[in-house]
C-alpha cells in the first residue's frame, strides 16, 4: 500500500534492531491505511444506497397518486429528474410483432415533447422491443447512424427497458437518454425496471378501460338502432 523510509547523513546510523522496528511500524501503518480504505468504501456504499433510496422515493412520490392520462407524463418527468438525464419517454407497441411503437409521454429536457410514432428497426429501441435491456453509455449516434432522431436530440447515451404485459409479452418500453455519457450502475437499471413494471400495469389498466368503453358504446348503438328487436344466436346458430 506504500513505503515507509528513514534517512540519515551519518554513516552506519541504523542497525538490525532499527530495521525490525521500522518493519513493525510499517506493518502498523499498512493496517491503518487498509482500515481507512475499508471505512471509506463502506461510507461510499452507504451513500450510494441512501441515494438509491431517495431516488426511488422521489419517483414513487411523484407518481403514487397519479393514474389515467396524467400517469405517463408524471413518470417520465420524475424519472429524468431522479436519474439526472435530459430525456425520458415511454411507448406502447402498435403491432403484435413489436416493429412499431407510439409514445405515451416524452420529457424533452425542460418540457414535454410532442407525441410521435416510429419504426424501431435501426434504433437502439429494437432490441428492447425484443425483450432485452439495452444500455449504451456513450457514442449512441455512431452506433446507430440510421437513427436521425438521435442526432436531432443531440443524444450521447441510452438506456431502455422493455415493458411486459401480464402474459409476459412485450407491450412497449421505457427509455432514458442523455446528451452526455451516462454512467448508470445496477441501481439505475433496477430503478427503471421497477417503474417499467408499474408502467406495464397502468398501460394494461388503461387498455382494459378502453375495451370496456368500446363494448359499452357498441352495445348502446345496437340497442338504439334495433327498432324491431335483437335476435341472438349461439355458436351453433341456434336461436337464443
Amino acid at each position: 500500500v506504500g513505503t515507509l523510509a528513514v534517512a540519515s547523513t551519518t554513516p552506519n546510523q541504523y542497525d538490525e534492531a532499527d530495521a525490525v522496528f521500522l518493519q513493525e511500524a510499517a506493518n502498523q501503518v499498512a493496517l491503518a491505511v487498509e482500515n481507512m480504505q475499508a471505512y471509506e468504501s463502506l461510507e461510499h456504499e452507504v451513500a450510494l444506497r441512501r441515494q438509491a433510496e431517495e431516488m426511488l422515493r422521489a419517483i414513487a412520490e411523484g407518481t403514487a397518486a397519479v393514474t389515467g392520462a396524467d400517469f405517463f407524463p408524471s413518470l417520465v418527468r420524475n424519472l429524468a429528474s431522479a436519474l439526472r438525464v435530459r430525456f425520458a419517454f415511454v411507448t406502447e407497441s402498435v403491432d403484435a410483432a413489436n416493429t412499431r411503437v407510439r409514445s405515451l409521454a416524452f420529457w424533452k429536457g425542460e418540457d414535454f415533447g410532442d407525441a410521435f410514432e416510429y419504426e424501431v428497426a435501426g434504433t437502439p429501441c429494437q432490441e428492447v422491443l425484443e425483450g432485452k435491456v439495452a444500455y449504451y453509455p456513450r457514442d449512441i449516434q455512431r452506433l446507430f447512424p440510421r437513427d436521425r432522431d438521435l442526432v436531432e436530440l443531440g443524444a450521447e447515451s441510452y438506456l431502455g427497458i422493455p415493458i411486459f404485459g401480464a402474459s409476459g409479452q412485450v407491450i412497449g418500453h421505457l427509455a432514458i437518454l442523455h446528451d452526455r455519457p451516462m454512467e448508470q450502475d445496477d441501481r439505475g437499471v433496477a430503478t427503471l425496471k421497477i417503474f417499467a413494471s408499474r408502467a406495464g400495469a397502468e398501460l394494461q389498466r388503461q387498455r382494459a378501460e378502453q375495451s370496456l368503453r368500446e363494448m359499452h358504446q357498441f352495445s348502446q348503438e345496437i340497442r338504439l338502432g334495433a327498432g324491431e328487436g335483437i335476435i341472438v344466436y349461439d355458436a351453433d346458430l341456434r336461436y337464443l
